[in-house]
């Protein structure tokens, strides 16, 4: 999906792309933090700006998923130079991800508290037995959140699924999307390490090696969403 069409991906990707060399044209690629800005206030403008690149970023992220989405499951090309705009479909693809992420983060609050007071916060074999049961409910967490996750490629091209609908389609995919995970978490390793690699020989290079494997992950991401609901939703095969 990805690198035999890696052209249309290019141009599905252009909104990401032109933000990102913006925000490098002007940040020079380096890190604020608030402890660089000095105490009269000066520095506001910055973080005005960069607040506004923050928001530009997150609408080419959204502009992208749908445009890719769209383009893998109705063949709904690019435009010449940016992907087509859908506005509805945009808002819609936002509000579904934020209706996972605080769910996600109300169910994740609630097992942390739980957890708590089951095992406690002491040390020794009670501080390992809740370490491992917090690693496990946490990787449940991902695995039911990407099973979910489906609504979003759903959103993109208009044909919307219920949080129920998600889960009963997913539930033959159930051991396959934990392999998926899985081989997702080595390649973030994988390049992870090779960013560093990168690093090593010139910050620079590391950087944007950085934005490249960033980018990578996340067309990866959203190619997966759409395979999974290509095959759970709409009965395609995995070729």
């Amino acid at each position: 999906m990805i690198f035999g069409d890696l052209k249309t991906v290019l141009r599905v990707s252009i909104p990401v792309i032109v933000v990102l060399a913006a925000a490098i044209a002007i940040f020079g690629g380096t890190m604020v933090t608030v402890s660089d800005f000095p105490a009269d206030g000066l520095a506001l403008p910055s973080l005005g700006l960069m607040s506004l690149f923050f928001v530009a970023y997150i609408l080419a992220i959204l502009w992208m998923a749908v445009a890719w989405h769209r383009y893998c499951l109705l063949a709904e090309y690019p435009g010449a130079f940016l992907p087509n705009f859908h506005g509805d479909r945009i808002a819609a693809y936002f509000g579904r991800m934020l209706m996972l992420v605080l769910i996600a983060m109300v169910i994740g609050g609630l097992g942390s508290f739980v957890i708590g007071l089951v095992i406690g916060t002491g040390s020794g074999s009670f501080g390992v037995v809740g370490g491992a049961l917090g690693l496990t409910g946490m990787l449940a967490l991902i695995w039911a959140f990407q099973r979910l996750s489906i609504i979003l490629p759903a959103a993109a091209i208009g044909e919307p699924l219920t949080l129920g609908e998600a889960w009963a389609a997913t539930a033959p995919l159930s051991m396959p999307i934990i392999g998926v995970l899985v081989l997702l978490l080595l390649f973030s390793l994988a390049m992870g390490l090779a960013v560093g690699a990168l690093t090593l020989i010139h910050p620079a290079i590391g950087m944007l090696g950085n934005l490249i494997m960033s980018w990578l992950q996340t067309v990866l991401g959203l190619s997966i969403l759409t395979t999974l609901y290509g095959v759970a939703v709409q009965g395609r095969d995995i070729d």
